[in-house]
């Protein structure tokens, strides 16, 4: 025989008032949750805008690590990115080809700009369905995507 004794399971249990306490907790989430989206309370929604402008552009690598970003309807040149500038443009369709490679969804390696009604830029993959609103990136970040589109070329 051993001269250890085998510990109790008492010894190793949650207290109960913690674990009707955390069940409370779970309780009260899945509630809030449902009493929210029933009655869109405490919820942050957008309002669907109407598109007014869009561009389906290319975006397209060159050797020197400069971007040529081309105009899908019309095949012209829209802007040429330099090598070691532009990197919010770069970063945002970084993470629109992520997108593509998790899904892993190929096609077309077209995006959309859109401007909107209420004044919010977007670009979207249109393969993969992702989409990024531009505004929550500050005006500079903005301005990086806003003077590709048609207007702004138009007004130059």
């Amino acid at each position: 025989m051993s001269d250890h004794a085998t510990p109790r399971i008492d010894e190793h249990q949650i207290p109960r008032l913690i674990l009707r306490a955390a069940g409370a907790l779970i309780l009260f989430v899945f509630l809030a949750i449902i009493i929210g989206r029933a009655t869109n309370t405490g919820l942050l929604l957008t309002p669907e805008a109407a598109p007014v402008e869009t561009r389906a552009m290319h975006f397209t690598p060159a050797p020197t690590g400069e971007m040529a970003v081309t105009d899908q309807a019309s095949g012209q040149l829209v802007a040429l990115l330099s090598a070691g500038g532009d990197g919010f443009i770069r970063g945002v369709l970084r993470g629109l080809s992520r997108g593509r490679a998790v899904t892993r969804t190929t096609g077309d390696d077209v995006y959309v700009l859109t401007r909107y009604d209420d004044g919010r830029l977007s670009i979207s993959d249109p393969v993969s369905g992702a989409r990024f609103d531009l505004n929550s990136f500050g005006p500079d970040n903005l301005e990086a995507f806003a003077r590709l589109l048609k207007s702004r070329e138009d007004a130059q």
